[in-house]
């Protein structure tokens, strides 16, 4: 229920949050404390525990099957851009380098993964896959991969 899409210098999101049958407008990605960022798509019971690992620093475990059958199957994807590069997170928290530096996860994802491929601009391949998902929705929230500063020497 989200469309969000990064390069190597930065990543956009959709801002629509949908609850419930209402929707209202939020900010979908992280500032981690090394100057990452990141951002989920999926059940809140999946992204929650995922987002709080990564804000610790912590690699999460490899997910677990729903142990009961109250908990929803895994509704998860996260991409996390790092000076390192574009890395993408599945349902097992199992996480997988993009080599091409462009990609697109959430609802509106195929779509604008089309739009960076060809040439488009994170911000504009989230534009567009609003224009056509219904689960994603204006305006634009974008954040550049900033340079990490360096640790003052004491």
């Amino acid at each position: 229920m989200t469309t969000i899409a990064c390069d190597l210098n930065g990543m956009a999101a959709d801002s629509k949050c949908v609850f419930g049958e209402t929707f209202f407008p939020c900010e979908k990605i992280i500032r981690l404390p090394d100057g990452s960022l990141l951002a989920t798509a999926g059940t809140d019971v999946y992204t929650k525990p995922f987002i709080n690992k990564m804000m610790l620093g912590e690699i999460p475990d490899i997910l677990a099957p729903p142990e009961t059958s109250d908990k929803p199957d895994p509704d998860f994807a996260a991409i996390h851009l790092t000076k390192d590069g574009v890395f993408i997170y599945d349902d097992a928290y199992s996480a997988t380098k993009v080599t091409s530096g462009k990609f697109a996860i959430g609802t509106g994802g195929i779509v604008a993964i089309s739009w960076l491929l060809n040439g488009a601009s994170p911000q504009d391949a989230v534009t567009r896959a609003c224009e056509v998902d219904n689960n994603s929705g204006l305006p634009v929230q974008y954040e550049p991969l900033k340079p990490h500063a360096r640790r003052k020497s004491p």
